[in-house]
């Protein structure tokens, strides 16, 4: 995230925070979780705001708005206070977390598996040679078949980039599913699972080709509730989530003719599809 220096003094009339610059200096994953050691809960972010988001009322009362946390409740920075307290707006009341965002900074954020998976799939295996590379993450010349090495660049895709997918499809992907489109650009990602690529000129590309195949109302997917999103990296066939339980499912593409064959259990959960492709990633080390 990026703070429009001018923009904010436009709007606040003042500096903008030396504290919020600092905190906004990297890219930061999303989703993330702080935790800490002296308060008995978890902080989770689920999207950072941005000046667009500011309102009358909040320049009035000085308050930055800020993030937006697991619940789907606004967290502000309260630009009156000098240690930059977060405040939460909770139906209709906004209420202190007792935390600043110097203490936010400090802390130790909890390491997400997307961002383990991520940063060991470039260590072992990234960062390769790839068709079709957007400009942005070219690390190198095409050659004369249009290959060219590439690297991971910050995603562009947000949580809400998501909202009118999930209202088309009836159904809310798994948080670390989303992060895996919202932390990095990523190519070449064949692991047990294919997974989506995710270039930075359509980085939800490949995501919405196969959620395509529930367009038909009688395809096998719709009628068995299943959500398709990766492919099989042993070819046997479509990788999905089940509606009813987010379970990861495997459609045989030799069994999908077959009576009363609804595909087969791979995995409990995405999470666990994501630490079976670490623990293959790690093997290589």
């Amino acid at each position: 995230m990026f703070i429009d220096k001018n923009r904010f003094y436009t709007l606040y009339k003042k500096e903008l925070p030396k504290q919020l610059e600092v905190f906004f200096q990297n890219p930061i994953p999303i989703p993330l979780s702080f935790s800490f050691k002296d308060k008995p809960f978890i902080l989770e972010i689920q999207e950072f705001l941005n000046l667009d988001n500011v309102k009358e009322s909040d320049i009035k009362n000085q308050l930055l708005p800020f993030a937006i946390n697991s619940d789907g409740f606004k967290i502000y920075v309260d630009l009156k206070d000098k240690n930059l307290a977060l405040l939460q707006e909770e139906y209709g009341d906004i209420d202190s977390i007792c935390i600043g965002v110097e203490e936010l900074k400090n802390i130790q954020k909890d390491e997400s598996l997307i961002s383990k998976f991520t940063e060991l799939f470039l260590q072992t295996s990234g960062d390769g040679y790839a068709l079709d590379v957007p400009k942005d993450m070219q690390k190198g010349k095409m050659d004369s078949d249009g290959w060219c090495e590439w690297k991971a660049t910050n995603s562009s895709v947000s949580s809400k980039d998501f909202n009118s997918i999930e209202n088309r499809i009836g159904f809310i992907f798994p948080n670390s599913f989303k992060e895996y489109f919202t932390y990095k650009n990523l190519l070449m990602t064949d692991f047990l699972v294919r997974l989506p690529q995710t270039p930075s000129d359509n980085p939800l590309g490949e995501l919405k080709e196969y959620l395509a195949l529930l367009d038909d109302p009688d395809s096998f997917f719709k009628v068995n509730s299943l959500i398709p999103f990766a492919y099989d990296g042993d070819e046997r066939g479509t990788i999905c989530f089940c509606k009813k339980d987010s379970f990861i499912i495997l459609v045989d593409s030799s069994k999908v003719l077959q009576d009363n064959y609804q595909g087969e259990k791979f995995f409990d959960s995405f999470d666990d599809l994501i630490k079976a492709i670490i623990d293959e990633l790690e093997s290589y080390q």
